[in-house]
Protein backbone atom coordinates (compact mmCIF):
# COMPACT_ATOMS: atom_id res chain seq x y z
CA UNK A 1 0.00 0.00 0.00
CA UNK A 2 2.98 2.57 1.02
CA UNK A 3 4.37 1.84 -2.73
CA UNK A 4 0.91 2.16 -4.34
CA UNK A 5 0.56 5.31 -2.36
CA UNK A 6 3.61 6.41 -3.02
CA UNK A 7 3.36 6.20 -7.38
CA UNK A 8 -0.30 6.86 -7.18
CA UNK A 9 0.32 9.89 -9.31
CA UNK A 10 0.02 7.53 -12.54
CA UNK A 11 3.06 9.43 -13.22
CA UNK A 12 5.49 7.20 -15.37
CA UNK A 13 8.40 5.75 -13.19
CA UNK A 14 11.85 4.10 -13.94
CA UNK A 15 13.36 1.31 -11.43
CA UNK A 16 16.61 -0.28 -11.77
CA UNK A 17 16.77 -4.16 -11.67
CA UNK A 18 20.10 -6.27 -12.17
CA UNK A 19 21.27 -3.60 -13.36
CA UNK A 20 18.75 -2.63 -16.06
CA UNK A 21 16.31 0.64 -16.07
CA UNK A 22 12.94 -0.74 -16.32
CA UNK A 23 10.51 2.11 -17.40
CA UNK A 24 6.77 1.12 -15.74
CA UNK A 25 3.66 2.98 -16.97
CA UNK A 26 0.81 2.86 -15.06
CA UNK A 27 -1.63 5.38 -16.64
CA UNK A 28 -3.62 4.46 -19.52
CA UNK A 29 -3.51 7.24 -21.43
CA UNK A 30 0.48 6.82 -21.34
CA UNK A 31 -0.05 3.35 -22.72
CA UNK A 32 -2.07 4.57 -25.87
CA UNK A 33 0.57 7.20 -26.11
CA UNK A 34 3.46 4.30 -26.33
CA UNK A 35 1.52 2.13 -28.80
CA UNK A 36 0.53 4.60 -31.33
CA UNK A 37 4.07 6.84 -31.32
CA UNK A 38 6.39 5.35 -34.30
CA UNK A 39 8.02 8.55 -34.46
CA UNK A 40 10.18 8.81 -31.43
CA UNK A 41 9.96 5.26 -30.06
CA UNK A 42 10.12 2.03 -32.04
CA UNK A 43 10.30 -1.86 -30.81
CA UNK A 44 12.93 -2.42 -33.40
CA UNK A 45 15.67 -2.52 -30.93
CA UNK A 46 13.83 -4.91 -28.69
CA UNK A 47 13.34 -7.01 -31.54
CA UNK A 48 16.23 -7.63 -32.53
CA UNK A 49 17.65 -8.32 -28.35
CA UNK A 50 15.12 -11.21 -28.73
CA UNK A 51 16.98 -12.32 -31.64
CA UNK A 52 20.24 -11.91 -30.42
CA UNK A 53 19.41 -13.46 -27.21
CA UNK A 54 18.17 -16.63 -28.66
CA UNK A 55 21.34 -16.91 -30.38
CA UNK A 56 21.01 -15.47 -33.79
CA UNK A 57 24.70 -13.71 -34.67
CA UNK A 58 25.02 -10.23 -35.35
CA UNK A 59 25.71 -10.95 -38.97
CA UNK A 60 22.33 -12.93 -39.12
CA UNK A 61 20.76 -9.83 -37.67
CA UNK A 62 22.08 -7.26 -40.04
CA UNK A 63 20.66 -9.59 -42.63
CA UNK A 64 17.50 -9.48 -41.40
CA UNK A 65 17.24 -6.02 -40.86
CA UNK A 66 18.76 -4.76 -44.19
CA UNK A 67 16.74 -3.63 -47.01
CA UNK A 68 16.68 -6.28 -50.16
CA UNK A 69 19.59 -5.45 -52.77
CA UNK A 70 18.39 -5.73 -56.53
CA UNK A 71 19.77 -9.48 -56.89
CA UNK A 72 17.20 -10.17 -53.75
CA UNK A 73 14.25 -8.12 -55.18
CA UNK A 74 14.68 -9.59 -58.85
CA UNK A 75 13.92 -13.23 -56.84
CA UNK A 76 10.71 -11.76 -55.35
CA UNK A 77 9.47 -8.94 -56.36
CA UNK A 78 7.08 -8.22 -53.38
CA UNK A 79 10.10 -7.47 -51.45
CA UNK A 80 10.20 -3.55 -52.90
CA UNK A 81 12.29 -2.17 -50.02
CA UNK A 82 11.31 -3.76 -47.39
CA UNK A 83 14.40 -6.13 -44.97
CA UNK A 84 12.95 -9.60 -44.43
CA UNK A 85 12.23 -9.18 -40.69
CA UNK A 86 9.26 -6.61 -42.20
CA UNK A 87 8.63 -8.66 -45.13
CA UNK A 88 7.91 -11.78 -42.78
CA UNK A 89 5.56 -8.93 -41.05
CA UNK A 90 3.93 -8.12 -44.04
CA UNK A 91 3.24 -11.50 -44.65
CA UNK A 92 1.32 -12.34 -41.00
CA UNK A 93 -0.50 -9.32 -41.92
CA UNK A 94 -1.44 -10.21 -45.37
CA UNK A 95 -2.66 -14.00 -43.59
CA UNK A 96 -4.84 -12.14 -41.01
CA UNK A 97 -6.48 -9.58 -43.38
CA UNK A 98 -10.39 -10.27 -44.26
CA UNK A 99 -9.92 -12.59 -47.79
CA UNK A 100 -9.14 -16.09 -49.14
CA UNK A 101 -5.90 -16.72 -46.49
CA UNK A 102 -7.65 -15.64 -43.58
CA UNK A 103 -10.97 -17.54 -44.81
CA UNK A 104 -8.44 -20.80 -45.20
CA UNK A 105 -6.80 -20.26 -41.98
CA UNK A 106 -10.33 -19.41 -39.86
CA UNK A 107 -11.69 -22.76 -41.66
CA UNK A 108 -8.77 -24.48 -40.96
CA UNK A 109 -8.76 -23.13 -37.21
CA UNK A 110 -12.48 -24.27 -36.48
CA UNK A 111 -12.16 -28.19 -38.27
CA UNK A 112 -9.42 -28.67 -35.85
CA UNK A 113 -11.29 -27.50 -33.21
CA UNK A 114 -14.23 -29.27 -33.42
CA UNK A 115 -11.98 -32.35 -34.26
CA UNK A 116 -10.13 -31.89 -31.35
CA UNK A 117 -13.31 -31.61 -29.23
CA UNK A 118 -14.63 -34.83 -29.94
CA UNK A 119 -15.34 -36.56 -26.74
CA UNK A 120 -12.94 -39.87 -27.78
CA UNK A 121 -10.05 -37.98 -28.81
CA UNK A 122 -10.03 -35.43 -25.80
CA UNK A 123 -9.61 -39.23 -23.81
CA UNK A 124 -6.65 -40.42 -26.06
CA UNK A 125 -3.27 -41.15 -24.03
CA UNK A 126 -1.05 -40.51 -26.87
CA UNK A 127 0.43 -36.59 -26.87
CA UNK A 128 -2.87 -35.35 -28.95
CA UNK A 129 -4.84 -35.85 -25.88
CA UNK A 130 -5.38 -34.03 -22.87
CA UNK A 131 -5.18 -36.59 -20.17
CA UNK A 132 -1.19 -37.56 -21.76
CA UNK A 133 -0.86 -33.09 -21.24
CA UNK A 134 -2.66 -32.47 -18.34
CA UNK A 135 -3.69 -33.83 -14.63
CA UNK A 136 -7.05 -34.52 -16.69
CA UNK A 137 -8.28 -38.04 -15.24
CA UNK A 138 -11.22 -40.61 -16.46
CA UNK A 139 -13.54 -41.66 -13.81
CA UNK A 140 -15.14 -44.77 -13.64
CA UNK A 141 -18.96 -43.71 -14.57
CA UNK A 142 -17.25 -42.69 -18.13
CA UNK A 143 -17.11 -38.94 -17.00
CA UNK A 144 -13.28 -37.20 -17.46
CA UNK A 145 -12.15 -34.73 -14.61
CA UNK A 146 -10.53 -31.74 -17.05
CA UNK A 147 -9.38 -28.31 -15.80
CA UNK A 148 -10.72 -25.90 -18.19
CA UNK A 149 -7.13 -23.62 -18.30
CA UNK A 150 -5.76 -26.87 -19.34
CA UNK A 151 -8.88 -27.84 -21.76
CA UNK A 152 -8.45 -24.82 -23.20
CA UNK A 153 -4.77 -24.55 -23.59
CA UNK A 154 -4.58 -27.88 -25.18
CA UNK A 155 -6.97 -27.08 -27.73
CA UNK A 156 -5.93 -23.74 -28.88
CA UNK A 157 -2.53 -24.12 -28.67
CA UNK A 158 -2.64 -27.32 -30.44
CA UNK A 159 -4.66 -26.30 -33.24
CA UNK A 160 -3.17 -22.83 -33.37
CA UNK A 161 0.14 -25.09 -33.95
CA UNK A 162 -1.20 -27.77 -36.12
CA UNK A 163 -2.76 -25.08 -38.58
CA UNK A 164 0.73 -23.02 -39.11
CA UNK A 165 3.10 -25.56 -39.40
CA UNK A 166 0.85 -29.02 -39.95
CA UNK A 167 1.06 -32.14 -38.22
CA UNK A 168 4.89 -32.93 -39.07
CA UNK A 169 5.67 -30.86 -35.51
CA UNK A 170 3.91 -33.22 -33.50
CA UNK A 171 5.41 -35.91 -34.90
CA UNK A 172 8.83 -34.51 -34.30
CA UNK A 173 7.65 -32.85 -30.88
CA UNK A 174 5.28 -35.04 -29.50
CA UNK A 175 5.37 -33.47 -25.89
CA UNK A 176 5.56 -29.91 -27.72
CA UNK A 177 2.58 -28.67 -25.78
CA UNK A 178 3.55 -29.44 -22.39
CA UNK A 179 6.99 -27.93 -23.25
CA UNK A 180 5.70 -24.68 -24.80
CA UNK A 181 2.98 -24.64 -21.57
CA UNK A 182 6.61 -24.83 -19.52
CA UNK A 183 8.08 -21.68 -21.40
CA UNK A 184 4.64 -19.78 -21.09
CA UNK A 185 5.41 -20.31 -17.13
CA UNK A 186 9.34 -19.71 -17.41
CA UNK A 187 9.62 -17.09 -20.33
CA UNK A 188 9.50 -14.31 -18.07
CA UNK A 189 13.37 -14.92 -17.03
CA UNK A 190 14.22 -14.71 -21.04
CA UNK A 191 12.75 -11.35 -21.23
CA UNK A 192 14.90 -10.08 -18.01
CA UNK A 193 17.47 -12.25 -18.92
CA UNK A 194 18.31 -14.32 -15.47
CA UNK A 195 21.00 -15.98 -15.79
CA UNK A 196 21.31 -19.61 -17.05
CA UNK A 197 21.96 -21.25 -13.26
CA UNK A 198 18.47 -19.55 -12.15
CA UNK A 199 16.72 -20.32 -15.36
CA UNK A 200 17.57 -24.25 -16.15
CA UNK A 201 13.54 -24.72 -16.76
CA UNK A 202 13.48 -21.88 -18.60
CA UNK A 203 16.21 -22.64 -21.09
CA UNK A 204 15.05 -26.49 -21.04
CA UNK A 205 11.96 -25.78 -22.95
CA UNK A 206 13.51 -23.14 -24.84
CA UNK A 207 15.91 -25.30 -26.52
CA UNK A 208 13.89 -28.41 -26.58
CA UNK A 209 11.41 -25.97 -28.86
CA UNK A 210 14.06 -24.71 -30.75
CA UNK A 211 14.93 -28.15 -31.64
CA UNK A 212 11.89 -28.81 -32.84
CA UNK A 213 11.67 -26.21 -35.09
CA UNK A 214 14.62 -27.00 -36.61
CA UNK A 215 14.23 -30.15 -37.25
CA UNK A 216 11.04 -29.41 -38.97
CA UNK A 217 12.91 -26.96 -41.30
CA UNK A 218 15.48 -29.69 -42.13
CA UNK A 219 12.86 -31.91 -43.57
CA UNK A 220 11.97 -31.47 -47.25
CA UNK A 221 9.22 -29.50 -48.32
CA UNK A 222 7.14 -32.18 -49.64
CA UNK A 223 7.11 -33.69 -46.02
CA UNK A 224 5.99 -30.39 -44.83
CA UNK A 225 3.42 -29.73 -47.51
CA UNK A 226 0.03 -29.12 -44.91
CA UNK A 227 1.94 -25.83 -43.68
CA UNK A 228 -0.52 -22.45 -44.01
CA UNK A 229 0.18 -19.60 -47.02
CA UNK A 230 2.81 -17.32 -44.05
CA UNK A 231 5.10 -20.39 -43.37
CA UNK A 232 6.71 -21.25 -46.66
CA UNK A 233 6.64 -17.07 -47.83
CA UNK A 234 8.54 -16.77 -43.85
CA UNK A 235 10.88 -19.39 -44.53
CA UNK A 236 11.82 -18.25 -47.96
CA UNK A 237 12.76 -14.45 -46.86
CA UNK A 238 15.41 -15.96 -44.44
CA UNK A 239 17.04 -18.61 -46.77
CA UNK A 240 17.35 -16.30 -49.45
CA UNK A 241 19.61 -13.96 -47.07
CA UNK A 242 21.76 -17.18 -46.04
CA UNK A 243 19.68 -18.18 -42.84
CA UNK A 244 19.80 -21.94 -42.13
CA UNK A 245 17.87 -24.67 -40.53
CA UNK A 246 19.02 -24.05 -36.73
CA UNK A 247 18.43 -20.09 -37.12
CA UNK A 248 15.10 -20.90 -39.12
CA UNK A 249 14.22 -23.03 -35.86
CA UNK A 250 14.74 -19.86 -33.23
CA UNK A 251 13.13 -17.09 -35.69
CA UNK A 252 10.05 -19.80 -35.63
CA UNK A 253 9.92 -20.89 -32.05
CA UNK A 254 9.70 -16.65 -31.40
CA UNK A 255 6.72 -16.38 -34.03
CA UNK A 256 4.95 -19.51 -31.94
CA UNK A 257 5.60 -17.58 -28.88
CA UNK A 258 4.07 -14.30 -30.80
Amino acid sequence: MVTRDHFGTGEPFTITVGGQRIYVLTSPNDVDELYRNTTTLSWEVFAQDLYRWIGFSPSAIKRLWTPPSEKLKALNPERNVLPPNQMMMEYHHRQLRPGEQLEILSSSMLGHIQERLIWERLGETQSTGIISNSGASRCNDGTMNISLFDLTSHIFINSLTECYWGKKIFVLEPDLLSTFTTWEETNWKYVYQLPRFLSRDMYAARDRLIGAFTRYFALPKSERKDANWFIPRAEKEMRDVGIGDEDLGRAHMLQHWA
